[in-house]
């Protein structure tokens, strides 16, 4: 590490001050003689070891990275390992990553969970704002959770997706009767991925008044 030089900079944060520090910038910080209170937020990026050793992973059944080294160069290896790090592969990896460890932001689901009782197929949802996700014919992927539907829901599945307008399930084109389709909405309206929207909540509540 060496031995202690003058600091480059000697600074004291007021209130709403932020202060951003590269990686691997030493620091110290100290508080005054009266109370106070910092935010730390670190920023995780994405790097090439992270790339390569999603690579690596990637390549595990291949019969050539589980033989021992004889004094040959991996040539060959090279460049299969050099084919998952194509840009288009490595984005990838990295989006699936993202997706599935993404914490959930699930900014009133308690009263979302109270409006199912009153969801018909002419309730108006749609797709939680903040969510990420992927979805592979009948399986949905997002926040850490896979969820598969049966095959003959995958028209109706995509749909959802792809949506960025509000819908009901009522306009799901798919095989699926309107029961199903209940079933569909309502599972993904638990599980924090679609969201009743407001309006549909105030027409309940003025109802049961």
């Amino acid at each position: 590490m060496g031995d202690p030089v003058e600091p480059v900079l000697d600074v004291t944060l007021q209130a709403g001050d932020t202060l951003y520090l590269p990686r691997g910038w030493l620091h110290e910080a100290k508080t005054s003689e009266t109370d106070s209170l910092h935010l730390t937020v670190g920023v995780t990026v994405y790097t090439w070891m992270d790339a390569f050793r999603a690579a690596l992973d990637s390549c595990a059944r291949e019969v050539g990275f589980r033989r021992s080294p004889a004094g040959e160069t991996p040539g060959e290896l090279v460049e299969i390992l050099a084919a998952q790090l194509s840009p288009r592969r490595v984005e990838r990896r990295r989006r699936r990553k993202l997706v599935r460890t993404r914490r959930p932001i699930l900014g009133g689901q308690l009263s979302q969970l109270r409006a199912l009782e009153n969801l018909d197929v002419d309730t108006v949802v749609v797709r939680r704002s903040t969510v990420l996700f992927d979805f592979d014919g009948a399986t949905l992927s997002f926040e850490g959770k896979d969820l598969t539907f049966p095959d003959r829901a995958a028209e109706d599945l995509a749909f959802v997706a792809q949506s960025d307008e509000p819908f009901t399930a009522a306009d799901l084109p798919g095989e699926l009767d309107d029961e199903g389709r209940l079933v569909l909405v309502r599972r993904l309206v638990r599980e924090g991925f679609l969201v009743i929207s407001a309006a549909a909540r105030e027409n309940d509540a003025d109802a049961e008044a």
